[in-house]
């Protein structure tokens, strides 16, 4: 056994008792590659069954939000059978400590996306870059406009929360821990983990409808103020607060396209859209200009302010096991 020993330290780690990072994020990826098309497939059949509309397509909206929601719900599958059986943790543990200061957190996460997607509308607005055309709109024949905004809500909400969970609460956890080592210290480590994290959720929208290099280049900049709230508190209030609300304002609010993706829904304000593509990002809406860049380094600022005052939270490099349940029969 003990010639084995080393081949066995390149995928466990012994002191830990779990696999090494590297086999921990490939098992994510396993699991995700296995539910993903399992949890879609469902969502589809069941959609063309339940679907009032004879030419069911793939661009309808239905079933666009079903595959949505079946990705989300695969994604957090996914995520807590790797946190149970490969890193071997409380799902808790992944920020999701739920606690009266963790709901607040997530209000005031809320207010900040509702706060900065309403000044860069405001921004625009008086530029002049954007003509109301009108209120409370809704797609012909779609939803009234309560029902379709409520349904808006909860997609966001959903994309939101599995987002977060994924990208932060799991493999900004993950990263920390497996790269505190000697040449990066705990500090280097969450940094470094954020950093990549952020470039991967950048990578992830690339393929968006209407994406450009620079459009890429802001979405991984908003990965780093959704993460900032995360590297400061150890939790996910903030950044899942952050993500909803700035989604929903931007597209059921305020009318502006979804990180390149059209909102034709309900709407608060119906808009036309103008000015400078350079400035408004054009089609994939304001996360593709530097209208979006502002607003995203303002909300950097806040963040950091707010919440950065006692710096990096260094639990992040930690790994705290899931204790084992007590043997009964050792207790009698």
């Amino acid at each position: 056994m003990t010639s084995l020993q080393p081949l066995l330290n390149l995928f466990w780690h012994p002191a830990e008792g779990r696999p090494r990072l590297i086999w921990r994020l490939a098992g994510l990826g396993a699991l995700s590659f296995f539910l993903l098309p399992l949890f879609q497939a469902a969502a589809a059949l069941g959609t063309a069954i339940l679907s009032p509309s004879p030419s069911f397509s793939l661009d309808n909206p239905l079933l666009i939000t079903a595959l949505t929601l079946a990705a989300g719900l695969a994604l957090t599958a996914a995520v807590v059978l790797a946190a149970l059986f490969l890193d071997r943790r409380p799902i808790r543990d992944l920020g999701l400590h739920l606690s009266r200061a963790w709901w607040t957190d997530l209000g005031l996460g809320l207010a900040l996306g509702a706060g900065l997607m309403a000044a860069a509308f405001a921004a625009e607005l008086a530029l002049g870059w954007i003509t109301i055309e009108g209120l409370f709109s809704s797609p012909p024949g779609g939803p009234s406009f309560p029902a379709g905004l409520a349904s808006s809500a909860l997609f966001y909400l959903a994309v939101g929360f599995y987002e977060e969970f994924l990208t932060r609460g799991y493999l900004v956890k993950n990263l920390s821990e497996g790269l505190a080592g000697k040449a990066l210290g705990p500090q280097g480590a969450i940094i470094l983990a954020w950093v990549l994290t952020s470039g991967f959720f950048g990578v992830l929208h690339a393929a968006n409808p209407n994406a450009t290099p620079f459009a890429t280049l802001n979405i991984a900049l908003a990965g780093l103020l959704l993460g900032a709230g995360y590297l400061f508190t150890g939790e996910l209030a903030v950044p899942i607060g952050l993500h909803i609300s700035w989604n929903f304002f931007q597209g059921p609010v305020f009318g502006f396209p979804v990180s390149g993706a059209s909102f034709l829904g309900s709407a608060v304000f119906d808009i036309q859209q103008g000015g400078p593509s350079l400035w408004t990002g054009g089609p994939f809406g304001p996360e593709g200009g530097l209208i979006g860049t502002l607003t995203i380094l303002v909300g950097l600022s806040i963040i950091t302010l707010w919440k950065g005052k006692h710096g990096l939270h260094l639990g992040l490099t930690r790994y705290q096991p899931r204790l084992p349940q007590p043997d009964p029969d050792s207790m009698s």
